[in-house]
């Protein structure tokens, strides 16, 4: 028997979309700290500590999920409908003008081919979710901290949605479906995508990073280069 998500099926069914740099020009988890900073709801001191730990983790010194324990902190104790009402102004106001036209042009290319449409992101699950609701997407698959009487924890609910977590969570989403990673097509930016394009029926990287980039060049993936936003 072969290992679940990993077979191929006859058709890809399904379209994998990562979301910062692949669907929008800049990281959703800077835009919304942004934001909170802006309005006053972080200070000073844990903005910069985040923008630590962000070079930190750009440089490979320090773990993706130590990163995210110091960017949860500040939600702690919230309301889920406070944080998805914060959400959707944090989207409308400086998520929205950082889409790539191309993106939506291939998001509606795959729709018209009768793949499912899901979003795969490490960003903030829930400004992650409103995107996924703006693009009518079918599902969305992200990590985040786990809810208790509708306020936010500092527990995480499994494994970050990035390199092999991000394809774990894949395949418990697919396996729930009765779908393998090969029925499937998989837009990414980073090289921490690999894992996720190496299992994909179809990968396609969309301004993939020097180190990505080399490697799709090698393998003859395909490389779309998006520019354009829509505002």
């Amino acid at each position: 028997m072969k290992e679940p998500g990993t077979e191929r099926g006859e058709d890809l069914c399904v379209a994998l979309f990562d979301v910062d740099g692949t669907l929008i020009r800049s990281s959703s988890g800077f835009v919304a700290t942004r934001f909170m900073f802006k309005r006053g709801m972080i200070g000073t001191r844990h903005m910069l500590l985040g923008l630590w730990y962000a070079m930190l983790h750009g440089l490979g010194l320090t773990s993706y999920e130590r990163m995210y324990e110091i960017g949860i902190r500040i939600f702690v104790g919230m309301r889920v409908d406070e944080l998805l009402n914060l959400s959707r102004l944090c989207f409308e106001k400086h998520v929205l003008p950082r889409f790539f036209t191309g993106a939506l042009e291939a998001i509606q290319e795959q729709r018209e081919r009768g793949r499912e449409i899901v979003l795969v992101s490490a960003g903030p699950r829930y400004l992650v979710q409103v995107i996924g609701e703006w693009i009518r997407a079918d599902a969305v698959i992200t990590a985040g901290p786990l809810v208790n009487e509708d306020r936010v924890t500092d527990i995480l609910d499994g494994p970050l949605c990035s390199g092999e977590g991000k394809v774990q969570k894949v395949r418990e989403y697919l396996w729930k479906r009765d779908v393998v990673l090969s029925d499937c097509v998989y837009y990414g930016d980073s090289i921490n995508d690999l894992p996720l394009l190496e299992l994909a029926g179809q990968a396609i990287t969309v301004n993939p990073d020097p180190r990505l980039k080399r490697v799709a060049r090698l393998r003859g993936w395909k490389i779309l280069r998006f520019r354009k936003t829509t505002r």
